[in-house]
């Protein structure tokens, strides 16, 4: 079995590209904690409106301190499923509420025969 391939009951895919908020950029963006959006190109979160440079500080009410904890917070959601997400844009909260999508694979590239 293909462990990069989705199985029976797959999660969703929020498909955003995040890291690590330190203090410094904590301070600059204006939350106090959270994982900054480093893209979120053609993906769930895009169609929700979320976009590079927000903070994702918390899902479905629960903080989100680190990278992990966001991974973890989409793990536990069902495909199709909606997260309500808490966001700091330009040091204003806001929220939205992304509903996950089976992640895209790329296709296999063809073998020779």
């Amino acid at each position: 079995m293909d462990a990069n391939r989705p199985r029976a009951g797959a999660r969703g895919s929020l498909g955003v590209t995040t890291m690590g908020l330190t203090g410094p950029l904590a301070s600059y963006f204006g939350a106090k904690e959270g994982v900054l959006v480093a893209a979120a190109d053609d993906s769930p979160a895009a169609r929700a409106g979320v976009k590079a440079g927000d903070v994702i500080a918390k899902v479905n009410n629960e903080p989100i301190r680190s990278p992990a904890d966001l991974v973890g917070a989409v793990r536990r959601a069902e495909d199709g499923s909606e997260l309500r997400m808490g966001i700091v844009r330009e040091r204003k909260e806001m929220s939205v509420t992304v509903k996950l999508e089976r992640r895209r694979w790329p296709s296999a590239p063809a073998r020779a025969a």
